[in-house]
């Protein structure tokens, strides 16, 4: 099973960056969850060439972590922004 979230600027998922990372205020954007990370970095790549203009100066990153059934997730990610509404 794939889990994808239909790319939309005003509906991304923000995600506050991780408790052992830095001490900064950085804020990421979730643009889906998938089973291989080389599907999600497929995603990026498509999701980079389509919408180029809205993406462009962002950073994938790449979180592992299971669902609730014990199988393994990519979460896809793009940022980094100083602010919550400059992620919004």
């Amino acid at each position: 099973m794939i889990y994808i979230f239909v790319f939309m600027v005003c509906s991304l998922t923000m995600l506050h960056k991780e408790a052992h990372a830095a001490a900064t205020d950085d804020w990421l954007i979730q643009l889906g969850a998938f089973h291989s990370k080389t599907l999600a970095t497929q995603t990026w790549q498509e999701l980079n060439a389509k919408h180029a203009a809205i993406l462009d100066g962002l950073t994938a990153e790449y979180q592992e972590t299971v669902d609730d059934k014990g199988e393994n997730l990519f979460r896809l990610r793009a940022g980094r922004f100083a602010a919550r509404d400059e992620a919004k």
